[in-house]
């Protein structure tokens, strides 16, 4: 006979090896249950015997996710199992177990995403290693033909919530170089062979953004700069531009509650537009190689 959840602790959150788990991250296991059975990475008869419950329930419990975790079926005894048979026969949950089970709540395109690029545990303590920093963006500008605009870049990885988490500003100044809009990306970033994938949305516009990256080079066990392709919608289009990110050598700690990041000024001064004229002084060699918008293929809007 199944045992029962008291229903008046059926908000108080299960735990399994000192681990604790949200609401959220019950849905989770489940979606992560419900891709690995449909790409055959787990069986779902023998999962069902392993569990000693049906076929039926297992599919009802996987099938509808949001769902299950107030299911009078589906206890806290028998999550226990689920998740430490899963752990134990199908490496589970080793993307981001790093720091233990984390709750994802709002996170859950981080995880389903690292989930269905298979980006395992070992991946994510590389990652952590080599590109969490500072970096300057350059791509081809979309409004202003000819110039190129510099942004700057931080990756960092969440270790409370697990993801790696991507931002991005963007300075435009008038002609006294005083800063007279700011343009905000937050996103995430994910890795995949040797190859990054970052996607992130204008936090005013909601303005989706994908772009994928390749290592350019790497150094002391660090990566300095990368290249890659970056696709979005615009006006009632679409463009791809070239963007090429260089690691900035130091960013001090000095808090700008000007702009809410932690900078310098020098730093900051290099954040803007370039224009066609100042390309080849601006905008360092092995970049300008990369972005070129004087170059056909560098961007390309419809």
């Amino acid at each position: 006979m199944a045992e029962e959840f008291p229903s008046e602790l059926r908000d108080e959150r299960f735990e399994v090896d000192d681990l604790r788990f949200t609401e959220d991250d019950v849905a989770n296991v489940l979606l992560w249950l419900q891709r690995a059975i449909r790409d055959k990475r787990v069986i779902g008869t023998e999962l069902a015997k392993d569990l000693d419950v049906s076929g039926s329930s297992l599919h009802r419990w996987y099938a509808f996710p949001s769902e299950t975790y107030h299911k009078p079926s589906f206890t806290e005894p028998v999550f226990r199992r689920l998740v430490e048979t899963l752990k134990r026969k199908y490496n589970f949950l080793s993307f981001y177990e790093h720091e233990g089970i984390r709750s994802v709540g709002r996170d859950h395109l981080y995880f389903s995403m690292a989930a269905r690029l298979q980006m395992w545990n070992s991946t994510a303590t590389e990652m952590v290693q080599v590109l969490p920093g500072w970096y300057y963006s350059y791509r081809p500008s979309r409004y202003l033909p000819g110039a190129v605009v510099r942004g700057l870049v931080r990756f960092v990885y969440d270790a409370h919530a697990g993801p790696f988490r991507s931002w991005e500003m963007h300075l435009y100044r008038d002609q006294h170089m005083k800063v007279v809009r700011r343009q905000f990306h937050e996103g995430y970033v994910w890795r995949r062979r040797f190859q990054y994938i970052w996607d992130d949305q204008d936090v005013s516009t909601r303005i989706f953004r994908h772009t994928v990256l390749a290592e350019f080079f790497q150094q002391a066990g660090a990566v300095i700069a990368l290249s890659g392709l970056s696709t979005a919608s615009w006006s009632n289009g679409i463009y791809s531009a070239k963007v090429f990110l260089d690691r900035v050598p130091s960013v001090d700690a000095k808090t700008l509650e000007k702009y809410g990041i932690a900078g310098s000024k020098s730093v900051l001064s290099k954040v803007g537009v370039i224009h066609d004229s100042d390309l080849d002084r601006d905008v360092p060699a092995v970049a300008l190689r990369q972005v070129d918008p004087r170059v056909v293929g560098n961007l390309i809007s419809t």
